[in-house]
């Protein structure tokens, strides 16, 4: 049964120095501005079962709120993206030591969130999205 939990907490993800930029989602930036897309903490648990052909594994993924301009201070709506958690679920079976199948779910429970705002707008995240396939190793 494995199991896996990965964190990630950045802090000081910030600009050292003053400047004016051109490129879009940093524009004038102000010394301690934080860097957009660089949320404070993320964390990502998995559990599995692996029996003689077969595998389940289940994981979920967290992504705190994020700036998604150079700033500081309080979050602005149009300019920041929530905390959101999606979860995965893949299943295989092994058929023979080369061949097996599997089926996976990216966004198990369909949830919907917005994952960037750049560029040109909101970008949603992945809806439910299913694969079935075969893998051959040679």
């Amino acid at each position: 049964m494995p199991l896996r939990l990965d964190y990630t907490w950045t802090t000081k993800a910030e600009f050292g120095s003053a400047f004016d930029s051109e490129f879009d989602p940093w524009g004038s930036v102000a010394t301690g501005d934080e860097l957009p897309y660089i949320p404070e903490h993320q964390l990502r648990v998995s559990a599995g079962l692996v029996t003689g052909k077969w595998r389940l594994n289940l994981a979920a993924s967290y992504i705190g709120k994020l700036r998604t301009m150079a700033g500081q201070g309080a979050y602005v709506a149009a300019e920041s993206v929530n905390a959101h958690v999606v979860w995965n679920l893949i299943a295989a079976w092994q058929f023979t030591p080369r061949l097996s199948t599997y089926v996976k779910f990216d966004n198990l429970l369909d949830e919907s969130y917005i994952a960037a705002r750049r560029p040109a707008g909101i970008r949603p995240g992945l809806p439910r999205t299913a694969y079935l396939g075969l893998r051959y190793s040679l």
